[in-house]
């Protein structure tokens, strides 16, 4: 049993912390919950009082307040607050657009839907008048106002840590670094790393209310890719290729008809001379675009053209694509392997001059 002294510092501490966040490993409060939305609805609720973050310990809500008869209600509340601006919805646009897999309205009360998503936000081992302060401080209940009705908000964080706050936030500190011409790859690969997990709450695929946050992950999605195809190029150069290629066929297998980031992709592959690839991925492409009755881009269009001429240019040069070669695994093996080809290469020699002098002996026996 957690005594009341513990779960007070455990609340005071995360209150009283401002909001920091880069990445989760570096916070320095200690949010009550983690909320990821990227890929599916996850939660990771803190199991035990930690005095930092490396003993913090994150694990499922109790079982009870997922499976139980609040469960759905409380994790579809919990997904139109992540949805809206500020996490606020009033109670009028909750009544309006509340639909569950298996409600057609509005069946519980929205207090009570509340109080559900409160015991799955809130840590097990608060007990007592701390576990009521912290339950209300989760999911509160905002009062009307000359502004606007009374509604429901998430609490922010430190209290509760949700990955598209903190895609947000790690797009707006990129975009600050540049603009101050500092380095800004730490905050892009954290922004890719948080909105690459997937869609944006997929499992509500044809929920119109979804739509301006998944937008919005999709175009930091987009955004950090772009900045880190540049940003590998221009620190590491041709090291950097390899990333960069992963980069955007990961992005393309997900969104096939961005043709900003497939013309990236073609001119990285024009450079290396692959042109069997640059075709299937043009072509692969085209077949989406079809789909939907549209064509490529006039500019892409051009790219590939000029990506053909290059390779008929080389082929009428005789320029075939680099191979590359196989490293050695051992450094005996290297020296053996070159060993052998300064004796192929003089033998080679060797038999040249021989066919001269041949040659040049049997002109002498013609005169």
């Amino acid at each position: 049993m957690v005594s009341q002294h513990e779960a007070r510092v455990s609340l005071d501490h995360v209150v009283s912390n401002p909001p920091y966040v880069t990445h989760v490993s570096d916070v320095q409060a200690i949010p009550f919950v983690k909320i990821y939305t990227c890929g599916g609805l996850r939660m990771e609720v803190l199991q035990q009082p930690a005095d930092s973050r490396e003993q913090a310990l994150y694990g499922p809500p109790s079982p009870p307040s997922v499976v139980g008869r609040g469960g759905v209600p409380a994790q579809m509340l919990l997904k139109h607050l992540i949805s809206a601006p500020s996490h606020y919805r009033s109670l009028d646009w909750l009544q309006e657009h509340w639909y569950t897999s298996d409600e057609s309205r509005v069946v519980t009360r929205l207090d009570t839907k509340a109080s559900y998503l409160r015991g799955m936000l809130c840590p097990t081992y608060l007990q007592g008048e701390q576990r009521e302060i912290c339950r209300r401080q989760l999911v509160s209940h905002v009062s009307s106002s000359e502004e606007s009705g009374s509604g429901y908000r998430l609490g922010a964080y430190p209290l509760i840590w949700i990955d598209v706050d903190a895609l947000d936030w790690n797009v707006q500190q990129a975009c600050r670094m540049e603009r101050y011409n500092d380095n800004a790859l730490p905050f892009w690969e954290r922004a890719y790393h948080l909105a690459s997990r997937g869609y944006y709450l997929p499992e509500e695929a044809y929920s119109d209310w979804v739509k301006p946050r998944r937008s919005a992950v999709t175009g930091a999605l987009r955004q950090s890719v772009h900045a880190l195809t540049q940003l590998y190029l221009a620190h590491h150069g041709e090291r950097g290729q390899a990333e960069v290629l992963r980069l955007l066929r990961d992005y393309l297998l997900q969104f096939p008809t961005d043709e900003d980031a497939l013309c990236s992709l073609m001119q990285l592959l024009g450079h290396q001379e692959r042109f069997q690839e640059i075709k299937q991925m043009v072509e692969r492409t085209q077949r989406y675009f079809e789909e939907e009755g549209e064509t490529l881009d006039a500019h892409t269009l051009d790219l590939w053209k000029y990506l053909q001429a290059k390779q008929i240019a080389n082929q009428r040069r005789g320029i075939h694509p680099p191979t590359i070669n196989r490293k050695s695994n051992t450094e005996g093996e290297s020296i053996y392997e070159a060993f052998i080809g300064t004796i192929a290469e003089g033998v080679a020699e060797g038999i040249t001059k021989v066919l001269a002098g041949l040659e040049r002996q049997e002109k002498r026996s013609l005169h």
